[in-house]
């Protein structure tokens, strides 16, 4: 059995059914003590671990953790993944135009089952065949429960939460007994606004009618549904654009967010496409890179962002206090905290490395020796002083020359991912 993460659980050609009792066999020794006849993948060994270290046992009941009906609703009203309900229509016509062509039944007359979950595996909807809703009841796989790692232990869904990339799931790969006749391949929603995740879709089946494409299926139908949820946003930014832009004819400089800090209008132009917010934005000054000290405004659905005349950029080291650089998967996270504004800007992946490597040499380095750092040769010096240019657009004078270090003034924290 390969270590893969990424790849489905039933190889390819493989019998369900004649697969599913090696795994059987691989979760008796496993968990109940035995040799194993072969090794499991180290996504779901590593599950396991996490649901025994969660205090679930694999031969007896979850812990049952269903919500009420009436959160259930709110949730399904006021989740960043709200919108799916629009098109949960297209998904189930979707599956049941390619379900067949793999070798399965439709949606309502087969094994399987659609299933989207919130950010934390709590099942908003579902749709099957009768039989297959029957047969699902039966495990608690209903609308309203929990279906974390923690509450039901290793399952497609928790498991996805928990690496947050597709994952399968077949038959005795499932932590639970309970859940060994089930195979099932889960995938992450991306909520566009917040670039966090939006929930999870699911599609379960019995063992033997599983198939190693239902990884690739459900991943591209998240593919689809983050899509969707991108159009929304869209328009939802025009409809904030639309509603906000008559008011500021008689203004100076301004800038309208959505409540996520992406911007919907500004004038003039700004290149930045979202402002990284804090919780409360009225609550200290902002910074935003092409227009400085800003302070906010709540509007409907947003902020109008509008300059604060009595502040300015940092222009020298005394004015800097703080500056705590968070790497992030799109790169970094720069927070500075002046004597007169706070504020935070995103930084490309080499903008970090030119931080990093000046905060690991507190002596300073010159531009030949960051090149060397960041490129592995020295003559890329008008590459270092464009990128250092940037910073110092974005953050201030955090940056000294000659050679380049941080200014005296600044306190300066590089936390690890």
């Amino acid at each position: 059995m390969s270590s893969d993460l990424h790849e489905p659980s039933l190889p390819l050609g493989e019998n369900p059914v004649e697969y599913d009792r090696l795994l059987r066999q691989v979760h008796q020794a496993t968990l109940f003590g035995g040799r194993a006849p072969a090794r499991g993948r180290s996504l779901i060994t590593q599950s396991w671990l996490r649901s025994r270290r969660a205090g679930l046992r694999p031969d007896n009941g979850c812990r049952r953790q269903t919500a009420r009906q009436d959160a259930v609703v709110t949730t399904q009203r006021t989740s960043p993944a709200a919108p799916i309900a629009a098109v949960q229509r297209h998904i189930i016509a979707l599956l049941n135009d390619l379900l067949p062509r793999v070798g399965g039944q439709s949606l309502d007359s087969g094994t399987h089952l659609i299933v989207f979950t919130d950010a934390h595996g709590t099942i908003l909807w579902r749709h099957g065949s009768p039989a297959a809703e029957r047969r699902a009841d039966a495990i608690d796989f209903s609308v309203g429960a929990q279906w974390g790692e923690q509450a039901v232990g290793t399952n497609a869904i928790g498991t996805a939460l928990a690496v947050r990339h597709p994952v399968q799931v077949h038959g005795a790969e499932h932590f639970l007994v309970s859940q060994h006749d089930w195979s099932c391949a889960a995938a992450p929603v991306t909520d566009p606004r917040s670039q966090s995740c939006a929930g999870v879709v699911n599609i379960s089946c019995s063992v033997a009618d599983a198939h190693p494409t239902m990884l690739t299926l459900v991943a591209l139908i998240a593919r689809n549904i983050t899509l969707e949820l991108r159009d929304t946003h869209r328009r939802a930014l025009g409809r904030l654009r639309e509603l906000t832009e008559p008011m500021q004819h008689d203004k100076g400089a301004w800038l309208v967010t959505d409540r996520w800090g992406w911007v919907a209008a500004s004038r003039p132009p700004v290149a930045e496409p979202r402002i990284l917010l804090p919780a409360d934005p009225t609550a200290e000054h902002l910074w935003v890179p092409s227009m400085g000290a800003v302070q906010a405004t709540a509007v409907p659905d947003g902020w109008l962002l509008e300059p604060v005349q009595a502040a300015s950029a940092p222009r020298s080291s005394s004015a800097l206090g703080r500056l705590i650089v968070t790497p992030t998967a799109a790169g970094a996270q720069a927070e500075l905290t002046s004597t007169q504004a706070h504020w935070r800007v995103e930084i490309t992946p080499r903008q970090l490395s030119v931080l990093q490597a000046i905060h690991d040499a507190p002596a300073g380095l010159s531009a030949a020796e960051l090149s060397q750092h960041i490129f592995g040769q020295p003559d890329h010096a008008v590459t270092v002083r464009a990128e250092i240019s940037r910073i110092r657009r974005a953050l201030g004078a955090v940056i000294v020359a000659a050679p380049y270090r941080f200014a005296p003034a600044l306190e300066v924290e590089v936390r690890d991912e």
